[in-house]
């Protein structure tokens, strides 16, 4: 593979010297060379910027803003200065795998319509030790319905084509979703790659001052759906409709009338997701994502006698959902404890 274009990475930080030169490191020692680094110093009050200083590599740019901007900002900033027509994320406590950028590269140069390339990730502590994992597998045409609810992607493992994050708006500056309503916008357009490999290490810990509370964060990934959906629809829909579309652990709560209410929606939602599917996404891969939807939730329903969600489904259609199910409650439930809090 010719390494003919420029990547650039953006990092943007803030006291982020007990962890920024593993960051660093990991991106220039990349097997894919031809980078640029765009260090993003967001008035840090330790000595991260004398760290970077200190590393001796002409493809490292540290830039220092002039009052503390937050990350939206800074990465818009990281992102106009960036010289590359590919450009990569990561976070200053995360790293990534030596191959990372060589694969997503790869990704864009092997398929076409596609806008970001993501991947699945390692989730590390404070001493760099794989405490867990994000692996949501998932293909085009799922992420297309998933970001209509929710956010699957690690931010520190994106690479997107600067010309499209040019054309979708950039990242919102005053949101703390800044990273879900971008990939939301860009999903309605372009392609988002995920790759089934652990190639970014996701770090947990308590000392980033720049995190958001976990409850104002799902009250803002929540009213995000629900003005999507409703949107999408063309009506007003219940708190609980949106709650268990998003996170469905509680769904069997519900009672006969909310159960009812639930399947109109959910039926509502998938049809409509059909008729505005992008020219380039696969209808047959669509439907066969919601396919396994409904028969996750008839699933759930028939298991417990709730009889009023009669989706039609096929055996296979059924086996498939079970197991989804099943997987659903092992790990989703879990998903606050085992995202880092430093990334919300």
């Amino acid at each position: 593979m010719k390494e003919n274009e420029l990547v650039s990475v953006v990092i943007p930080f803030y006291n982020a010297e007990k962890y920024i030169r593993q960051s660093v490191d990991s991106i220039l020692n990349q097997s894919y060379r031809n980078l640029e680094i765009i260090l993003i110093d967001d008035c840090s009050q330790d000595s991260s910027s004398k760290i970077i200083q200190s590393i001796k590599d002409s493809r490292i740019r540290l830039i220092r803003n002039d009052t503390n901007l937050n990350i939206a900002k800074s990465l818009n900033k990281g992102f106009l200065e960036a010289k590359g027509q590919y450009i990569a994320r990561l976070d200053a406590d995360d790293f990534s795998d030596k191959e990372r950028i060589r694969k997503q590269y790869e990704v864009f140069c092997k398929y076409e319509n596609v806008g970001l390339v993501c991947t699945s990730s390692h989730i590390i502590n404070e001493k760099s030790k794989i405490i867990g994992e994000f692996t949501p597998a998932f293909n085009s045409e799922e992420l297309y319905y998933i970001l209509f609810l929710s956010n699957r992607i690690t931010h520190s493992s994106i690479m997107c084509k600067k010309s499209v994050w040019s054309e979708e708006g950039k990242y919102e500056e005053d949101s703390f979703l800044e990273d879900q309503k971008l990939w939301f916008k860009i999903s309605k357009r372009h392609k988002i790659f995920h790759i089934n490999e652990k190639l970014t290490y996701w770090r947990t810990h308590t000392e980033n001052s720049q995190k958001v509370n976990k409850d104002t964060y799902k009250f803002l990934a929540f009213t995000f759906a629900k003005k999507n959906l409703e949107e999408l629809i063309g009506y007003g829909i219940e708190d609980y409709i949106i709650e268990n579309l998003i996170d469905s652990s509680e769904i069997l709560k519900l009672n006969k009338e909310q159960v009812i209410n639930f399947k109109k929606v959910f039926e509502d939602m998938t049809d409509r997701l059909i008729e505005e599917k992008p020219s380039f996404l696969n209808l047959q891969k669509l439907k066969n994502y919601i396919s396994i939807e409904k028969s996750k939730y008839h699933f759930v329903f028939n298991k417990y006698g709730i009889e009023e969600a009669d989706f039609k489904f096929s055996l296979m259609e059924y086996c498939k959902g079970a197991v989804l199910y099943l997987n659903y409650i092992k790990h989703y439930p879990f998903f606050w404890r085992i995202s880092p809090s430093n990334h919300f």
